[in-house]
């Protein structure tokens, strides 16, 4: 009798079902995200928890815009900032297939595993400046944490989330030239735990999927410093009081003209220990 009166209510005040917001008509962005190239990441979570089978995560601007409640030119930064980054460290790794053992490149999809990323951000931690908006949002895309993130444990490889994001105000972060962020992949080896404090080398094999029965050791492999600028006319557009939204397409438009992204020759120096 309950259900037959709820149902009659729900009908009734003409509730409508959540399961698919765009019947709502929320996700109205504009027509041009559709056109954006997405950040694609592995995530081995995933595939452990059922989440999703294929283990990839794909992000488009429309996510960075919900993650941020808006998209400006910073938050757009980031995620330019991040995808290029990620294109150019998997590139090198294609380009380079005799590497062995276990990095942060997953050659069965050619993408980069998200925790698998160290990054340092230009800018002071904990500032309230966009700085730390920007390193929201590629902590976000990436997985990468300061030190209140997940220390990892349900499987391997690159679950840990915590000390792979950091600020360092020696980086470049001036909105009228460049703004700075050094994107870092990981090797990684592993060991099993044998008794209370005693652990043994062991293998990707014989840890994956365990929880608690070893612990991965990560090392740093690539490094490439990336930078963005988008106060030239050229790259936000000559109409200063054009829309913001036809400034962040202008940007988009004009991605190799806003990024640089350069490979570095000693990444352990900017590896987070």
């Amino acid at each position: 009798m309950k259900k037959i009166i709820y149902l009659s209510l729900y009908c009734a005040i003409g509730i409508t079902s959540f399961t698919n917001a765009s019947e709502l008509e929320f996700n109205r962005f504009p027509d041009y995200y559709n056109d954006i190239e997405p950040v694609q990441v592995k995530d081995v979570m995933l595939r452990y928890f059922g989440s999703n089978p294929t283990g990839v995560l794909s992000y488009g601007l429309d996510d960075v815009t919900r993650a941020g409640g808006h998209a400006c030119p910073a938050l757009v930064g980031a995620f330019l900032m991040t995808r290029e980054s990620l294109k150019a460290l998997a590139k090198s790794y294609k380009d380079n297939p005799n590497v062995k053992g276990i990095t942060s490149y997953d050659p069965e999809t050619g993408l980069i595993y998200r925790g698998g990323i160290k990054v340092t951000m230009s800018g002071k931690a904990n500032s309230g400046s966009f700085a730390n908006a920007m390193g929201d949002i590629i902590s976000y895309l990436t997985g990468a944490k300061g030190a209140d993130g997940f220390k990892g444990g349900p499987d391997f490889p690159f679950a840990n989330r915590r000390n792979l994001l950091r600020y360092d105000e020696n980086l470049a972060f001036d909105p009228k030239k460049d703004i700075e962020a050094i994107f870092t992949t990981m090797t990684a080896t592993y060991e099993k735990k044998v008794a209370d404090n005693e652990w043994q080398p062991s293998t990707y094999e014989a840890c994956k999927g365990t929880w608690g029965e070893c612990r991965e050791i990560t090392q740093c492999d690539k490094s490439v410093k990336v930078s963005f600028r988008f106060k030239s006319p050229e790259i936000i557009g000559k109409d200063p009081k054009a829309p913001w939204v036809d400034k962040i397409k202008n940007i988009l438009d004009n991605t190799d003209k806003a990024i640089t992204v350069t490979p570095i020759e000693n990444p352990k120096a900017f590896c987070n220990q």
